[in-house]
């Protein structure tokens, strides 16, 4: 059966699709990180409901029952699934209403762009993922090999009840020929052209604990004390000064090096630099992905306002590429922190999965025909981290790919933040772009 026009599909489904993400931000699943939060259950219930109208069964199971994870498989003859959708419901806390022009969880539509939170993160791409699977259902095509959607909570607090637990007690959920999950689709204008960045993985986390001690003394009389706090100013100076080692391996190089000639580690600051005047988010994303990162986020410290403080808490987010194991990242925090205590927790492990010339080639075939124009994919690691990673640690390969429209505004999305919004257009796109996929995996010639 050949592939149909998924493009005209998606828009002629644009109004139901958008009533779709609409309903989902209107649920509060706001996840704090700590239970009783989350609520996802509600989410995928709905979810549920709006498959089943359309012909798709679906399973929703948790760790705990207001936590659900949901699953719809849309089986082929082969009995093995050649494609997973992946997603999230759970959303991160909504701040201080007032610096909301609408309210957070109404899922207003204004100016092409639905607003409110868990709007571009991510359940715009959750209704785009749930729209394609219920269009595939409609065209009534037969399917040599399945396709599963997976939708998950707890991803914003790092998955112990969402993707963490599907990988670990419901594996077969994900088992496929490939999954596809946020993390990667960003567009970036590059001579004229536009790259859109596949997420083929992502830097690993560590969370740094250090305790600098001094003496206590009265503030009257400091000199007989031993001030914590010097100690920590001493050591932000440092990681302030800090130039980690650069690194060219990642795979978003090799594309660049079409541009500027061979980057290599020696370089490639000048080539950020060049690249800063004419394609920004190019240079944005190569520096962040060319070194380890050791920012301190959190400080604490004194016992009252006349005492010198005899020990300062220091915390620190360290996001190291896949070669910069445990070993590699304690010994560069220590020599930066100095005399502290230190404690160095892995909270996420840097994963990748391989993509060659035929995926990219795909990729970029599917984005053309769903866009209407050329666009090619480019491959690159993920500067923060996804449940992509619990995918991989299963065997299968997961790739980032929620692509957003290249002539939408990316600074309007304010993921995480006040006034959080996603263009419609957006999700009109992924809808073709999961179809066509959809198709070209599963559905038999």
């Amino acid at each position: 059966m050949p592939t149909p026009d998924c493009r005209r599909l998606a828009e002629e489904h644009q109004d139901e699709l958008a009533g779709l993400a609409r309903d989902l931000v209107r649920i509060d699943t706001t996840n704090t990180g700590v239970m009783p939060t989350g609520n996802e259950t509600e989410a995928a219930t709905h979810l549920a409901r709006v498959l089943r109208a359309a012909g798709i069964e679906s399973e929703i199971d948790g760790r705990v029952p207001e936590r659900g994870n949901l699953v719809a498989r849309m089986s082929g003859r082969s009995g093995r699934t050649a494609l997973v959708l992946a997603s999230h419901t759970d959303v991160v806390p909504a701040g201080d209403a007032q610096q909301w022009t609408h309210p957070p969880f109404e899922g207003d539509v204004e100016d092409g762009h639905l607003l409110g939170r868990g709007a571009a993160d991510m359940k715009g791409t959750v209704a785009a993922q749930t729209m394609a699977l219920i269009l595939l259902k409609r065209s009534g095509a037969a399917l040599a090999h399945g396709v599963n959607f997976v939708c998950v909570a707890d991803e914003e607090a790092g998955g112990a009840y969402g993707m963490g637990w599907v990988a670990r007690e419901r594996a077969e959920w994900v088992r496929g020929g490939l999954c596809l999950n946020e993390g990667g689709g960003f567009f970036i204008p590059v001579d004229g052209r536009d790259w859109c960045v596949l997420g083929v993985g992502e830097k690993g986390r560590f969370e740094i604990g250090a305790a600098f001690h001094g003496r206590g003394a009265h503030a009257a009389r400091p000199w007989q004390g031993d001030n914590a706090f010097y100690k920590v100013a001493a050591a932000l100076e440092r990681l302030r000064a800090y130039e980690p080692e650069r690194d060219t391996s990642g795979p978003i190089f090799t594309a660049v090096s079409r541009l500027t000639g061979p980057v290599i580690p020696s370089n490639v600051d000048a080539v950020i630099a060049r690249l800063n005047a004419t394609s920004p988010r190019l240079a944005d994303h190569l520096r962040q992905v060319s070194r380890m990162l050791v920012t301190p986020t959190l400080i604490a410290g004194g016992v009252k306002s006349n005492s010198v403080p005899d020990v300062c808490r220091l915390t620190c987010d360290v996001r190291a590429l896949p070669h910069q194991g445990p070993s590699y990242v304690e010994a560069q925090v220590r020599r930066l922190l100095g005399e502290a205590d230190v404690r160095v927790d892995q909270t996420a492990v840097a994963n990748t999965s391989p993509a060659g010339e035929p995926l990219l080639a795909m990729l970029t075939d599917v984005l053309h025909r769903a866009l209407g124009r050329p666009a090619e994919v480019v491959a690159s690691l993920s500067g923060g981290f996804t449940d992509s990673r619990f995918v991989r640690e299963t065997g299968v390969p997961a790739y980032g790919f929620a692509p957003g429209h290249p002539d939408s505004d990316p600074g309007r999305h304010h993921a995480h933040g006040p006034n959080e919004a996603v263009a419609i257009r957006d999700l009109v796109l992924q809808t073709a772009v999961y179809l066509d996929l959809a198709y070209r995996s599963a559905v038999a010639a």
